[in-house]
């Protein structure tokens, strides 16, 4: 898992290892997010500082969790539509 899943709920859970301190990166990675998967904001909940699921986390730093979490978004949401896209072509 690359920090994304898709919840019974039909929320897409997305983990992150930054911490949510005032600096807007719950708002950011849900954007990017839903723009990566083409889905509306409201499907996207954000699950901050997750290190239990992630390799790593690095805190809170200026812009640093949107370059760094940001950036890593993009290759989970094609993992989790190319999963999607698998599970569905079984049934």
């Amino acid at each position: 898992m690359r920090g994304m899943a898709l919840e019974s709920n039909g929320l897409i859970s997305v983990y992150v290892g930054s911490a949510l301190v005032g600096q807007g990166v719950e708002t950011v990675m849900t954007q990017i997010s839903a723009d990566a998967l083409g889905v509306g904001m409201d499907s996207i909940r954000i699950l901050s500082r997750m290190t239990i699921y992630l390799h790593e986390g690095f805190g809170a730093s200026h812009s640093r969790s949107t370059v760094m979490g940001g950036s890593a978004i993009c290759p989970g949401a094609e993992d989790l539509k190319k999963a999607i896209r698998k599970a569905a072509a079984c049934d």
